[in-house]
C-alpha cells in the first residue's frame, strides 16, 4: 500500500490476485482447497491468507471511502436541484394565481359588457 495514500487500487496491492479472484469462474471453496493441498508451508499458507484478506479489506476500505465521497458529492447537487425546483414552483404558482386573476378580470369584462 502506499504510503500517505487514502486510494487503494488494485496495482497498489498485488493486481494478479484481485484478477483470479474477480474472475467470473472463481470458485472460492475450489481456491481454499488447493491452497489446503499446496505443499507451502502452514506458515507460508497463513502468510497467503493473511495477504488476501488485508490486500481485500485494504481496498474495500477504500470503495467505502469512495462511495461516501461520491455520495457526499452527489447529495450537494441533488440539494440544488431541489432548491432550484422549489424556486420554480414558487414561480409557477404566482404565474398561476395571475392567471386566474386576469380570467376573472376577463369574466367581470365580458359581463359588463353583455349588460
Amino acid at each position: 500500500m502506499a504510503v500517505g495514500s487514502d486510494i487503494v487500487t488494485p496495482e497498489l496491492v498485488g493486481k494478479h490476485q484481485f484478477d483470479e479472484l474477480l474472475d467470473p469462474s472463481f470458485d472460492a471453496t475450489h481456491y481454499a482447497h488447493e491452497l489446503v493441498r499446496s505443499r507451502d508451508t502452514m506458515e507460508l499458507k497463513a502468510d497467503k491468507i493473511s495477504s488476501i484478506m488485508t490486500d481485500l479489506s485494504a481496498t474495500s476500505s477504500s470503495l467505502d471511502a469512495r462511495m461516501r465521497a461520491t455520495v457526499l458529492g452527489t447529495h450537494e447537487q441533488i440539494l440544488e436541484q431541489v432548491l432550484g425546483v422549489a424556486s420554480v414552483d414558487v414561480t409557477l404558482e404566482q404565474v398561476e394565481d395571475q392567471v386566474r386573476e386576469i380570467k376573472q378580470y376577463m369574466h367581470a369584462l365580458r359581463t359588463k359588457i353583455r349588460v
